[in-house]
């Protein structure tokens, strides 16, 4: 987190659910929330369980947009409530995202 130049660390599988990574995260770097809609979360969610089902095993019983993965969107999603900033990403692809954010944050200078 402390390397120069910044870099752009993608976290995931609720890696700020723990208190410590957090509060590292908070300290150490600038935190963003990238947020995209729910529903696009939980279609990416299923797109990439039924790619490989190995990559999110602790999925495998529950339904897209089923109770279980919203209550897991919204336990995550806390903290995220901590970041410095926001990025809203809505529908742009992974990659979209990665290079709208590198704008803001004055990474890149193409427009």
């Amino acid at each position: 987190l402390s390397e120069r130049p910044a870099r752009l660390i993608c976290l995931g599988d609720g890696a700020l659910l723990r208190r410590e990574n957090l509060e590292l995260c908070l300290q150490s770097s600038e935190l963003v929330y990238i947020r995209r809609p729910r529903i696009s979360l939980l279609d990416r969610v299923t797109k990439a369980r039924s790619e490989n089902i190995q990559r999110l095993p602790y999925l495998v019983n529950a339904q897209p947009h089923s109770d279980e993965l919203l209550a897991l969107l919204k336990e995550r999603e806390v903290g995220y409530e901590h970041a410095h900033r926001l990025f809203d990403a809505g529908e742009l692809s992974s990659l979209e995202a990665a290079h709208g954010l590198s704008v803001r944050l004055g990474w890149s200078t193409s427009h």
